[in-house]
């Protein structure tokens, strides 16, 4: 099953991938979009290589990936912004 980068009913703002509107607009459309979890450049780049439209990075997936133990509040803000800044 593949997911298109945009939907064939896009609107012009979802079409041209112009963000903040982009993800606006894809969330207030109808019906259901998944969203795969990423946490870090590489699992990014598979989610979007696979067509999906959208994705996040959670604060556990982070820090499972960087420092191996659950979200206990040890990794940073600092961390999580290096993290995001790596994607592409």
């Amino acid at each position: 099953m593949s997911f298109p980068i945009s939907p064939p009913n896009a609107s012009p703002a979802v079409a041209s991938g112009c963000a903040p509107a982009r993800p606006r607009a894809l969330l207030a459309g109808e019906g259901y979009l998944p969203m795969p979890c990423c946490f870090d450049a590489l699992s990014a780049r598979l989610i979007e290589q696979s067509g999906f439209a959208l994705s996040f990075m959670s604060g556990f997936a982070v820090s499972a990936a960087r420092l191996a133990l659950p979200d206990t509040g040890l990794i940073t803000v600092s961390e999580m912004s290096e993290t995001r800044g790596l994607a592409p």
